[in-house]
């Protein structure tokens, strides 16, 4: 150990010697064994042996020098552990080489994560991984090239032969065209690669897709892995069932050149998915009961479709044997039977059966249908049947047809709303009374028609006691119109006929 503050030297024997130094100038270096030099507080320097077990600087600005000619430094396979390190001179007194790596650049300076190195003419440094080349620095009047790599700089004197830092290679961001519910196969050639050294080697994936699925010769990709450049034609993109999109997903890449040296910031891949028409299914198809000469909706919760990218109006159905003891038609129009209607017509409640067959024995029926969606892309239809059962109905206690006993209209000011009371709106069904059904059939078209203030529709039910108990209303649209209409049918569920 180096006594006081002053410079000193300390340079050890042939045995394994631990030489420390003090608060000054020190220069250390060991005498064949294997020994540790730590530095102390001022700024050192510390003589290369590759014997040495340790070489710690210390605080400040400490240097390792390379004394002699022919010598090979690498610090990125020596066993030597090495720390405090802020510069390397390799000048020695012929031609040197120094190898290092980030790594360990930023294991020598854990405090700058910057290591300097001097040499002259004839030396040689080489640094593995990718590199980017920043501005020339200038330190004490001398310039040197200076290289980035993440938090790791290195600054390498311009006499040193360079040609042998790993320049780090360059991709670009892409777009991959996908179709849904089908694999996309990517190929080495997506992937681009500039290197003015060397030679594509392989990518590594950096990010995996927030969607789908990204594999490699059928198994997952997970976040890191390298795929060499021979087997990117194995790495292959699933969207999920049914999804589809532009921009889609992303994931991200760095290119890998064959001096293990990766591009500096990765780029990213923007996964494309073309729709595909689904073709259609049915998901629910109940069939209904009725009872003899009576009707019933056909709704939703007895018909609907399961197509994933089309609804509504979209899907049609088409009648292919219609039903044998009665018929289908639009609710308002009971003498107009149909052969095709949408699902949108099933969601509003517009498509009935009406039983018509007189024969008390014929206790079920029903109808073959094909659903559609215009066939887009291939898409083939649905098929089924919807079952009807039929409950008789004992002929001697036939229900009386209900009638409106009252319709006298209604009289409002312009814009102004008005309620439909029982004095202006009553049935007459001896049967029934309060639970009588009125359905509209058309809806007004100078105003609005409401149910405790929601607006009815055509094909939308009010009871007899919605009118007794006030609910039912009309709110004029402030036209200059002098009158409006509504249609309606009056039912009271048809029982026994």
């Amino acid at each position: 150990t180096l006594l006081g503050t002053a410079a000193r030297n300390g340079t050890g024997n042939a045995k394994a010697n631990i030489i420390t130094g003090n608060a000054g100038k020190n220069v250390l270096a060991g005498g064949g064994g294997k020994d540790r030099l730590v530095g102390g507080s001022g700024n050192d320097t510390l003589i290369y042996d590759p014997l040495d077990v340790k070489v710690d600087g210390g605080l400040h600005t400490d240097l390792l020098r390379v004394l002699g000619t022919g010598i090979n430094v690498d610090l990125t396979t020596i066993a030597v552990i090495y720390a405090g390190i802020e510069a390397i001179d390799i000048t020695g007194t012929g031609d040197n080489t120094l190898v290092l790596s980030p790594t360990k650049i930023l294991a020598l300076s854990t405090t700058s994560n910057t290591v300097r190195v001097a040499g002259n003419t004839g030396d040689i440094i080489t640094v593995t991984d990718g590199w980017v080349q920043g501005a020339d620095v200038v330190f004490l009047t001398q310039t040197y090239a200076q290289y980035i790599r993440g938090t790791a700089k290195l600054l390498v004197d311009l006499d040193i032969d360079r040609s042998t830092i790993n320049m780090a290679p360059t991709s670009a961001d892409f777009a991959a065209a996908a179709t849904e519910d089908t694999l996309f196969n990517f190929t080495s050639t997506d992937f681009a690669f500039t290197d003015d050294v060397n030679g594509f080697a392989g990518v590594r994936i950096d990010a995996l897709p927030a969607a789908g699925s990204l594999t490699l010769g059928g198994a997952e990709v997970i976040a890191g892995q390298i795929i060499d450049v021979a087997d990117l034609d194995m790495l292959e993109f699933t969207p999920a069932l049914n999804a589809s999109g532009d921009a889609y997903t992303v994931f991200t890449f760095s290119v890998k050149d064959d001096a293990e040296g990766f591009s500096v910031a990765p780029n990213t891949v923007t996964v494309n998915v073309t729709a595909v028409n689904d073709s259609p299914v049915i998901a629910v198809n109940t069939g209904a009961t009725v009872d003899e000469d009576s009707f019933v909706t056909i709704t939703a919760a007895k018909l609907n479709e399961g197509d994933p990218d089309n609804s509504g109006a979209e899907l049609v159905y088409t009648v292919d044997a219609g039903p044998t003891n009665g018929f289908l038609h639009f609710i308002g129009f009971p003498d107009d039977p149909i052969t095709t209607f949408t699902q949108d017509d099933i969601n509003a409640n517009r498509v009935r059966y009406q039983h018509a067959n007189t024969d008390d024995t014929i206790i079920s029926d029903g109808f073959d249908f094909s659903l559609a969606d215009d066939g887009l892309d291939g898409s083939t239809a649905a098929t089924g049947t919807f079952l009807i059962s039929i409950s008789p109905v004992d002929d001697l206690l036939v229900n009386d047809p209900p009638v409106v006993l009252t319709n006298k209209g209604l009289t409002v000011t312009d814009g102004d709303m008005g309620t439909i009371t029982v004095a202006l709106l009553n049935e007459g069904d001896p049967d029934d009374g309060s639970d009588m059904i009125y359905t509209v059939t058309t809806a007004p078209s100078n105003g609005t028609l409401r149910r405790d203030g929601v607006a009815l529709s055509d094909g939308d039910p009010f009871t007899q006691l919605d009118i007794n108990q006030n609910r039912i209303t009309y709110l004029h649209n402030g036209d200059a119109t002098s009158t409006d209409n509504f249609t309606f049918e009056l039912a009271d569920g048809g029982e026994n006929g």
